[in-house]
């Protein structure tokens, strides 16, 4: 297991990066980054119903050029945070582990935090507590330019990994869309639970 590694910040993360950050001992979340549009720093990717849905946090537009990360502010003027709320219960309402772990992330939502990085970071500390992941996480106090393991820039992409192969678990709605690879972390702990960290 490597000691360091440099991953951004991500919202409800995606299997891949778990399985990344699984891998070392400790892991740096890179805070002063320039925000990036349309990359897993403010959405993930969810398994409803009518398939695979995006989650977006919207943040609010700043005239600042290369605002850092942490402090992108979170937009409120839609409650996309209870529309998130309502559509994580109704794609994983009927999963073995929804009960366990729903109310939590409720209240991490409910909280309305200012800064999107904020929000990222007690989602992320909520999942390896859940997950048991003893990964230490750390944040820069500067922005990074050359740093072994970095995986800041495979992040990019609006579906991170589309050539990343997950191997098969349940998945509640598969009957109907076949097994889809590399969704959020919500997907991991909803349908697999204590046995997710086995998994990565």
């Amino acid at each position: 297991m490597d000691y360091k590694a440099l991953l951004p910040t991500s919202y409800f993360p995606c299997i891949a990066y778990l399985s990344i950050l699984n891998k070392h001992e400790e892991v740096l979340i890179e805070a002063n980054e320039s925000f990036k549009k349309q990359t897993h720093r403010n959405r993930t990717y969810i398994l409803s119903a009518n398939g695979v849905l995006p989650l977006i946090v919207p943040v609010k537009r700043t005239t600042e050029q290369h605002q850092p990360i942490y402090e992108t502010e979170i937009c409120y003027k839609t409650p996309w945070h209870t529309n998130h709320l309502r559509a994580i219960a109704s794609a994983y309402g009927k999963s073995t582990y929804f009960e366990y772990y729903y109310y939590q992330i409720e209240n991490i939502l409910q909280k309305k935090h200012r800064y999107l990085f904020e929000l990222n970071q007690e989602i992320t500390m909520l999942l390896l507590q859940k997950m048991k992941i003893t990964t230490k996480i750390l944040t820069t106090s500067s922005y990074k330019k050359e740093v072994e393991n970095d995986y800041r820039d495979i992040f990019d992409k609006k579906r991170i990994f589309t050539d990343y192969t997950t191997r098969p678990y349940f998945q509640c709605f598969e009957h109907k869309f076949g097994f889809q690879h590399n969704l959020s972390s919500l997907d991991l702990l909803f349908n697999m639970g204590i046995e997710a960290r086995d998994y990565l």
